[in-house]
Formats: C-alpha cells, sequence, structure tokens
C-alpha cells in the first residue's frame, strides 16, 4: 500500500463516521455544522446523564482523535522532511489521545461531583468537548488539502493552528458566557480549575509528544 493510498484508507474512515452522524441524527449533524454560530446547541442536545456517551457524540470523537492524529502525523513529517507516512505513528497518537481525553474528562466529572457542582461541570464538559469536535472537522478538512493540494508545508500548519485556535476560541467564550455567574461567584475556583485541569494536561501532553519526536 503507498502512502497515498494510506492517506486515501484514513480520510475515507473519518468521511464514513460522519457519514454515520448524518444517518443517526440528521438534524443534530446540521446545528452541529453551526457549532461556532449557536451556543443554543448544547443546551438543545445536551447528554440525558452526565455518565452517558451518546452514539452521535462517540461518533464525532473518533473522528476528532482520528483527524488530530493525521494532522500530527503530518507535522512530524514535515518536520523530518519525510514524506511517507508512518501508520504506526498514527496508532500511537490516536492511543495517547484516547487516554488523555476520556481520563481528564473522568477526573474534572470527579472534581465536579467533589465541589457539589457535578451537573455544571458536566455541562461545561459536554460543551468543550463539542468545540473539539467542531475543531476535528475542520483538522478533516485542513489534512484534505495538506495530503492533495499544498502538500505538508510549515505554513500550511499555521494556518491550520491559528484558525483552528479561533474556532475554539469562540467555544470557550461561548462556554464562559454561559456559566458567568458560576465563573463570578467562584472565580478562585474557576482558575484553579483552568490551571489544573486546562494548562498542566496540555503541558503534560506535550511533553509526550515531544520526547517521542
Amino acid at each position: 500500500m503507498t502512502t497515498l493510498d494510506q492517506y486515501n484508507l484514513l480520510f475515507l474512515i473519518s468521511a464514513l463516521l460522519l457519514i454515520l452522524c448524518k444517518l443517526i441524527q440528521p438534524k443534530r449533524f446540521g446545528d452541529f455544522l453551526r457549532l461556532t454560530g449557536y451556543g443554543t446547541y448544547n443546551q438543545i442536545h445536551k447528554r440525558p446523564t452526565l455518565y452517558v456517551i451518546q452514539k452521535f457524540d462517540l461518533l464525532l470523537f473518533f473522528q476528532f482523535i482520528l483527524a488530530v492524529s493525521t494532522f500530527l502525523s503530518l507535522y512530524k513529517s514535515e518536520l523530518r522532511t519525510v514524506s511517507e507516512i508512518r501508520l504506526s505513528d498514527i496508532y500511537f497518537n490516536g492511543s495517547v489521545l484516547l487516554i488523555y481525553f476520556p481520563l481528564k474528562r473522568i477526573l474534572e466529572l470527579g472534581a465536579g461531583s467533589w465541589l457539589k457542582i457535578e451537573s455544571q461541570i458536566g455541562a461545561y464538559v459536554f460543551q468543550k468537548m463539542n468545540s473539539l469536535h467542531f475543531f476535528g472537522l475542520w483538522l478533516f478538512l485542513i489534512n484534505m488539502l495538506i495530503v492533495y493540494s499544498f502538500g505538508p508545508t510549515i505554513w500550511m500548519f499555521y494556518i491550520a493552528l491559528i484558525l483552528g485556535l479561533i474556532i475554539l476560541f469562540l467555544g470557550f467564550i461561548t462556554t464562559f458566557f454561559r456559566f458567568r455567574f458560576l465563573i463570578r461567584r467562584r472565580w478562585l475556583l474557576f482558575i484553579l480549575y483552568i490551571c489544573t485541569f486546562e494548562i498542566a494536561p496540555l503541558v503534560v501532553l506535550w511533553k509526550i509528544f515531544k520526547n517521542v519526536w
């Protein structure tokens, strides 16, 4: 199997995951595509319970993992000026992310339960994951542009990351606005939460990938 065939297979899997989302809940999928413009999505399509993961969200999560893993592999190939894709890199990236995000979610819900704000933390985590899923859709499109059109050039990665950060920032603003009253009452806990569950895990994740690369 050639390198292009391997990319084609990865993109096909991502496309199938998105098609399944469309088939399972077509209206919700349409609302999801407008996620950055409508904060109401997270209220309309919220989970029935905190610890239940719906099929729609699970498919989007796997697509997100695959898109991020592929993007990281493309970035690694640019750093090393290697054109061939290594599926072992995709597997490694995906495995780390599959451990990282569920573990982080469990810890966040556990902290919410300890602080007696479990429902608010659950809603916050759900809204944050929706932003990440939308980010995964963006990376899926960028990955195809890199492979089929522009090639793995460093400026493409910068453009992808800048626009991706804008998407995540819009999601953060929407989330902050929704929970502004809770944050205002417990702003010290909010700062502690950001440092413990957002910044520190990202630093650890970055060090893991950096050491491997």
